[in-house]
């Protein structure tokens, strides 16, 4: 019965970051077992992210061409692909 309470609270959370989408954040905090954990891990430099945030990370691009529909979807899910690969290897403590 926890599990499912727990399960059920998880799909009620919202992003506190415009940069995550709902089931991105959703993601983060089932990774690291809640909120104020993925909060905190999301805005943490990470030496394997050129010691920036995954949030920073997912910030828009000052440039033109990034920013265009087709290159901008393309780069959001490599970022966010390079970002779920580094945050899992963290948790399991590859970077410990």
């Amino acid at each position: 019965m926890e599990r499912d309470s727990r399960s059920e609270i998880r799909q009620n959370l919202r992003s506190p970051f415009p940069e995550l989408s709902d089931s991105e954040y959703r993601w983060f905090v089932e990774l690291w077992g809640d909120a104020g954990s993925a909060d905190t891990q999301l805005t943490s430099p990470y030496g394997i992210l050129d010691d920036r945030s995954a949030i920073e990370l997912l910030r828009p691009v000052d440039h033109w061409f990034a920013n265009l529909p087709f290159v901008s979807a393309r780069r959001r899910a490599r970022i966010m692909r390079h970002i779920r690969e580094a945050h899992a290897m963290n948790r399991a403590g590859v970077y410990a």
